[in-house]
């Protein structure tokens, strides 16, 4: 798809959205500041517990999906 059609099927779209009503305003500008406040949080670090609680998920969840392929895990 070229850069012409992108643009094209974009124009189009935003031309069938409503004008969005000062409440909608409202709303939208509080999720911009939210976000922006989480992002200059940045992310906060994980404990030791929390990710073994993660890799003995991820882990059972492989050995599920294993189970359901008819296969055995090591």
């Amino acid at each position: 798809m070229s850069q012409e059609e992108i643009d094209r099927i974009a124009r189009k779209v935003m031309q069938r959205r409503k004008p969005l009503t000062p409440a909608d305003q409202e709303r939208a500008e509080a999720i911009r500041r939210h976000t922006a406040e989480l992002e200059q949080k940045g992310r906060r670090q994980v404990g030791e517990d929390q990710m073994r609680i993660w890799q003995a998920w991820g882990e059972s969840e492989i050995a599920r999906i294993d189970r359901e392929r008819g296969e055995t895990s090591i």
